[in-house]
């Protein structure tokens, strides 16, 4: 896997040390998901969160594979299962998992600040918040290519990592009423939304396991 130990002291990668990293990183893809990652099958995660289920698709493996993988290997390994939505704006819903036993026992953000022109942070768009990203992450719910893209964040010319889509009507309802239902602002521990469990499947072309 890609290294863990307290990236977010470390310097930046080189160019060529993030090439590496996605490189790597797209290898796992084609071994462990092969149909996504060489056929163009579709990834799909499913959010089971306590105001029904979520599904994303995640971006093509081509485009940034360190960002996929960074998140599918934690939903593997079940770090993400217990998170919570924990930030309601106007323009994000944003997960957390502090205070998740198994999670903060493997805390790691992500190791270069992937992000491809190719796949921006339009509306219902995954994303991993912070410099380095992760582990936090987040739903548009608006277009935020200009606010997470390249340049949008703190005058860092990096971009946050934006790595699946919310994939179908019914999900986004279900991110239209949470949001609804929420105040404003960073939530009372006791509003924050829970994420049960995330999974991950590959489908073939006709969208089944």
């Amino acid at each position: 896997r890609v290294a863990r130990a307290r990236l977010d002291e470390l310097p930046p990668p080189a160019p060529d040390a993030a090439a590496a990293l996605s490189a790597y990183a797209l290898s796992w893809l084609k071994l462990t998901y092969p149909r996504y990652a060489l056929h163009g099958a579709t990834l799909r995660g499913t959010l089971e969160t306590e105001m029904g289920d979520v599904r994303v698709h995640f971006a093509p493996a081509r485009l940034v594979p360190l960002a996929v993988h960074y998140f599918v290997t934690l939903a593997d390994a079940r770090l993400l299962d217990g998170c919570h939505f924990i930030r309601n704006a106007a323009h994000v819903l944003q997960a957390n998992c502090n205070g998740v036993a198994a999670h903060d026992a493997h805390r790691h953000s992500i190791a270069a600040q992937e992000y491809s022109a190719e796949y921006p942070h339009v509306q219902w768009s995954l994303g991993l918040a912070g410099r380095p990203g992760g582990h936090d992450f987040y739903v548009s719910l608006v277009d935020n290519q200009r606010a997470h893209g390249p340049g949008g964040q703190q005058g860092s010319p990096a971009a946050d990592p934006c790595f699946a889509r919310v994939a179908d009507a019914q999900s986004q309802d279900v991110m239209s009423r949470m949001h609804a239902a929420l105040p404003s602002g960073f939530l009372q521990r006791d509003q924050w939304k829970l994420i049960r469990r995330v999974t991950i499947e590959q489908l073939d072309d006709a969208g089944v396991q």
